[in-house]
Order: C-alpha cells, then sequence, then structure tokens
C-alpha cells in the first residue's frame, strides 16, 4: 500500500472536510487489511495459516483477490498476487536484504504462484505453502473506493495513491520519467478516467545494477520489456495491475494483451539509445512530452508500431 495519498476536490456540496475525512477512513481500511508490514492485516493473518485450511475473507478482500485472479488468467500470469515469497526474498518487502541467490530464488519461486491459491464464496485457502502480496492491486483499489466514496459530496475531485488516479472532471495528470524520479517525461488531461502508472526504475543491488521492483512470476527475478505503463479505463483497480503486468509483456504481445481489457488504454515506454519511446493502446488521451525530440523524428518513430512518439 501508498504511504501517502491525496485529494483535490471541486464544488463540493457537503465541504471538502467531509470528503477528506471519507477518503482518510478509506484508506485507513483498506491498509490496515492489506498490508504485508502490518502483522495484524488481513493479508499478514491469511499468510499465516497453513496450506488447506480455510480462511474467510472480507468483502473488501473478496473483491480484490477476485480482480488479482481474473487479470492473472487475461495476462497469461504475468499479474500474479501469490509472489509473496519473491518480494520476500529479493528485499522489497517487510525485510530488507541483499540480492538472492539462485538457490533462494528458486526456492521462492516453488512457493509462489496464483495456482496455489483457491478462493470458493467468502473462503480463500492455501494449496500450498504461499504467500499472498496484494500491493500491486491494493492502491488501485482504495482510489475506487475512496471516489466512490465521495462521489455525491463533490462534483468535480481526484484521488491519488501511490500512483493511482481517479478523476472526475477534468485535471492535470503528469507522467513521471522512469529514468529520473526528479523529471516529468509527459503531461494530459484526465477527464473522468482512472490512471495507473507503472515503472521500473527503483532500486540498486550491492553492484548498482538497476533492479525492476516488478518481480516476473515466470522467472522469479525483476525483470521487464518496458521502462514504464501506464493505463487508462473505467476502474483504477484494473488499471493498478494491468499496468504492472504490461511492464512484463513482451513488446509483440502488448496488443493482443491489451485487447482482453475493453475500455481501457494504455502508453507504454521503451528505453532507447538517447531517448524514450511510447507506443500507444487504444483511446489514450493527448499526451504532451515536456521534452519531444524534434517534430520529424517524432512521426518518424521507431520500432514495432511505427510511428511512436519519442521524448528525451
Amino acid at each position: 500500500m501508498a504511504s501517502r495519498y491525496s485529494v483535490k476536490a471541486r464544488r463540493c456540496i457537503t465541504g471538502k472536510e467531509n470528503a477528506a475525512r471519507k477518503v482518510a477512513a478509506v484508506m485507513y481500511s483498506v491498509d490496515s487489511g492489506m498490508s504485508n508490514w502490518s502483522p495484524d492485516s488481513e493479508v499478514s493473518k491469511f499468510n499465516r495459516t497453513n496450506p488447506g485450511v480455510p480462511f474467510t475473507v472480507s468483502p473488501n478482500l473478496k473483491r480484490v483477490v477476485s480482480e488479482a485472479f481474473w487479470v492473472h488468467a487475461q495476462t497469461r500470469g504475468l499479474f500474479d498476487p501469490g509472489i509473496g515469497e519473491l518480494i520476500e526474498v529479493w528485499g522489497f518487502g517487510v525485510e530488507k536484504r541483499g540480492p538472492p541467490s539462485d538457490v533462494e530464488v528458486q526456492r521462492a519461486l516453488v512457493n509462489s504462484g496464483r495456482s496455489a491459491l483457491s478462493l470458493e464464496g467468502n473462503t480463500i485457502r492455501k494449496l500450498r505453502p504461499v504467500a499472498l502480496n496484494v500491493t500491486s492491486i491494493a492502491d488501485g483499489f482504495a482510489v475506487d473506493l475512496a471516489a466512490e466514496a465521495i462521489d455525491s459530496d463533490c462534483n468535480e475531485f481526484v484521488v491519488e495513491a501511490g500512483g493511482e488516479v481517479k478523476a472526475k472532471g477534468k485535471w492535470p495528470l503528469a507522467i513521471q520519467h522512469p529514468l529520473d524520479p526528479q523529471r516529468v517525461l509527459a503531461t494530459l488531461d484526465l477527464e473522468d478516467l482512472a490512471a495507473s502508472t507503472s515503472g521500473i526504475n527503483i532500486k540498486r543491488d550491492a553492484f548498482g545494477k538497476k533492479l525492476s521492483h516488478i518481480i516476473s512470476p515466470i522467472s522469479g527475478k525483476p525483470e521487464g520489456h518496458a521502462v514504464s505503463a501506464t493505463v487508462f479505463g473505467p476502474q483504477c483497480i484494473t488499471a493498478d495491475a494491468v499496468s504492472t503486468a504490461l511492464i512484463l509483456t513482451p513488446e509483440t504481445d502488448l496488443e493482443t494483451t491489451m485487447s482482453r481489457f475493453p475500455g481501457y488504454s494504455a502508453v507504454v515506454v521503451f528505453e532507447e539509445e538517447e531517448s524514450l519511446r511510447m507506443r500507444f493502446f487504444g483511446n489514450v488521451p493527448d499526451l504532451r512530452c515536456v521534452t519531444p525530440l524534434t517534430e520529424s523524428l517524432e512521426k518518424q518513430g521507431t520500432g514495432p508500431g511505427i510511428p511512436s512518439r519519442l521524448c528525451l
């Protein structure tokens, strides 16, 4: 879950303070239930259960797990809520640690995977030792829930948590430069939509090599074909999960993957030698590069999906 969130609102009927209290209550509820860092959270309690033992889930966690299972199927397993052990062994979880050995990675890979999780009605259980981790979808769910909570209070608002955004009305949005967190890559106007951005430039190992915080459920290692992916659509919970999966999706498979999510669009960013190349899928809002290349190069583009838009 995100450590910070924000809400901006205009034309509120009941007052902005009332809307702010509702958003705070939603964020606290989702974080306290789905955080892997809190030993008292619902997810942490489930992870301490033994395989085969039924665990009754709340409506919120049921919704998140159900969506995670569906996105897992649509992305051919590239989004996986059962990789908690892999997240921990790479040092992106509760315990901070150095790069793991190949043996440690393989051991964590054996104890990972959506196939080891079963959801029936209001009951979830492990089929073998596995750790549930929904941090890559819970922020999007929290944003949706917060937006729903204040929809009748304010005519225009934007809720953001951990890079996940939902807007009612038109609001400016900036996409972070994936190779320099202090810079903005592009800007756009987000109107009555949700958006989620995932990127890979998060951590360096002991040798200074960049590690993606997005771990492949297939190889068990941090990796990615793209350096950034932003997904737009009606629900932030779906956009959140899909943006994560797109980082791991081969470029040749992106169009097929996005076709499985009607009503959603995406801009996927690839690193070129001296620039960033953006490919668009679906009805993406008009993006404006903060530092574009010349018009002739931008039209020419490079790689699959020509023309692509090039930014510095």
